[in-house]
């Protein structure tokens, strides 16, 4: 507890969110905002009680009315901010930030303290960010729960965002996909249901490999909603808890860990480890003690962490920062990474035995490059809409012929999907937006657009050795392919002609030509072409030749060459 406020001469200003579920409690059970209040050594002069929405005014002036009766001289003032979403950065932070900006108080004789025990993670984070900042000046207070065994009644710190990973975690969770948004193929469903056979039958490490975007993080969410609903199952009185009690979910991005931070962390630190360690602090493997810690980016992990976690996934225990007790962690460990950690161990970046010992089981997510039957990609661009219309309360649609000239897009192979769902993400997104200007209705003038500026935004990104055959063959130069004139040919002599295709058809055409050259048969040829299509590609390569009406002997013809 801070010396300070016991000693100070100033008056105390307390601002804090109702809890509308802490502060609501009956009888003599804990409530933060009036415990707070009700602290002798800690007399509060001022209370801003912030609430949000018309129906928390009743329990506002319950609890109003409960500090004046724990606490007479306190000056209770009632405020309603306008924040629709308390998990919505955007509304949080600018419902406080109208507070804040008028909001006053006297530095001379008033200490402003932030009460955060109340309030969920976002709006502890901007309160962080004002302080910070110095938009408000003042100090965090935090009410410390009967049954923690603390004396303490509240802790008084300074806010640093750095020390608050529960806010940035509720940020990635808010922003996060939802599962809903994720289409299963043949070979995704696959390694999705090997990895719950493996979560649900061993405690052994789980790595989640695959490129930007495949869907990593989601399924290891998945994997927590599948572990849930088999305690929920198995243990009645698993039922009467909450998710994060049942099976809790850590999840830390190594890319975003400071290397001199990164001990700290991940295994914590005791008061005193370092100079700006002020008290004892729970690190992510701590907190995941009994349920998931997942590291997302652990190819980016310090190498002097990489053997602390080494010893503590062996061990199941570890040590704090600047302390010599063994605390125990036992967790289910899911890496993920879109590297190559074999390469890593290589280059001497990433620890052989860490990656020996982490890569027991492995799923691995294909990419957008995979060819995959058109009936995904319908699912796809179907569960993205949807996706996108629940989470922002609209009816956005698309017409049968606009869905047809997308899916073209989507399927053409030179088509990178670089990011894969966060481009396929990114693109709806846009498309939706720019419908809410034509009566909610995604126009084929609103794909071409976003279309071009998606292939646009690759083409920055593209370097000129990072290319395969299929970005080498640009949409815009089909008839200045080297096998287009021989195509032309190919497709007189079976009586059709070049304009009775559109030019994502002959693309695809193109495509495959080569690939049917260089390859022993037909058999051979559909395996490479459509090999994670269900069981039979032969049929699958005999239906897309059948658009052509061609044969794969055609496909041999050498007047393609001229």
């Amino acid at each position: 507890m801070s010396k300070k406020a016991q000693t100070s001469a100033k008056k105390n200003v307390v601002i804090g969110i109702l809890g509308t579920k802490l502060d609501k409690k009956d009888g003599s059970s804990w409530k933060p905002s009036v415990q707070l209040a009700s602290q002798p050594e800690f007399p509060i002069s001022r209370f801003y009680l912030l609430y949000s929405g018309s129906r928390n005014r009743g329990l506002a002036k319950k609890v109003e009315q409960q500090i004046k009766e724990n606490s007479p001289p306190t000056e209770v003032t009632l405020h309603a901010y306008s924040a629709r979403d308390p998990w919505d950065f955007k509304d949080v932070s600018s419902a406080l930030y109208k507070f804040v900006k008028e909001f006053t108080f006297d530095p001379e004789t008033e200490d402003c303290y932030v009460h955060i025990t109340t309030g969920t993670e976002i709006a502890k984070m901007c309160w962080c960010l004002f302080i910070q900042s110095d938009f408000l000046r003042a100090k965090m207070v935090q009410s410390i729960t009967p049954d923690s065994g603390k004396k303490e009644k509240y802790n008084i710190f300074e806010p640093d965002l750095k020390d608050c990973p529960e806010c940035l975690e509720a940020l990635r969770k808010k922003y996060a996909w939802s599962s809903e948004f994720f289409v299963d193929t043949p070979t995704s469903k696959t390694i999705k249901e090997e990895c719950l056979m493996v979560a649900g039958t061993t405690k052994d490490p789980l790595l989640l490999t695959g490129k930007t975007g495949t869907g990593k993080t989601s399924l290891a969410k998945e994997i927590r909603e599948y572990l849930i609903k088999d305690a929920k199952e198995k243990y009645l009185n698993s039922n009467s808890k909450s998710d994060d009690e049942i099976v809790p979910f850590i999840e830390c991005n190594c890319a975003t860990l400071l290397p001199e931070r990164a001990n700290s962390d991940l295994f914590g630190h005791e008061k005193g480890a370092f100079t700006d360690a002020k008290s004892r602090h729970r690190g992510y493997l701590e907190r995941a003690d009994g349920g998931i810690l997942f590291l997302d980016e652990v190819g980016e992990l310090p190498q002097g962490t990489q053997a602390m976690l080494l010893k503590a996934i062996d061990e199941g225990c570890f040590e704090r920062v600047g302390g010599e007790e063994k605390t125990p962690a036992k967790f289910f460990l899911i890496c993920a990474t879109n590297k190559d950690l074999h390469e890593a161990v290589k280059k001497k970046t990433f620890r052989e035995d860490l990656l020996a010992r982490i890569d027991t089981w492995r799923g691995e997510l294909e990419s957008f490059q995979i060819k995959v039957d058109q009936e995904v990609w319908k699912e796809r661009l179907k569960k993205g809409l949807d996706f996108w219309n629940k989470k922002h309360g609209k009816k956005v649609t698309m017409t049968d012929d606009v869905k047809e000239l997308f899916l073209q897009f989507a399927e053409a192979p030179n088509t990178p999907w670089k990011a894969n769902y966060r481009d396929l993400n990114k693109i709806i997104t846009r498309m939706a937006t720019y419908a809410l200007a034509e009566g909610n209705t995604i126009t084929e003038k609103i794909v071409q657009e976003q279309i071009t500026r998606l292939r646009d935004e690759w083409k920055k990104t593209d370097t000129d050795d990072s290319h395969d055959a299929s970005k080498s063959l640009s949409f815009e130069s089909v008839q200045s392919h080297p096998l287009y004139e021989g195509f032309k040919k190919i497709l007189q002599k079976k009586g059709k002609t070049i304009d009775d295709y559109d030019e994502w058809e002959v693309w695809h055409l193109l495509y495959l030509l080569p690939i049917c050259r260089n390859s022993k048969n037909g058999a051979d040829a559909a395996r490479k072409l459509f090999k994670n299509v269900g069981n039979n590609p032969s049929l699958k390569m005999k239906q897309h030749l059948d658009k052509f009406k061609l044969e794969f002997e055609d496909c041999l013809d050498k007047r393609a060459n001229s």
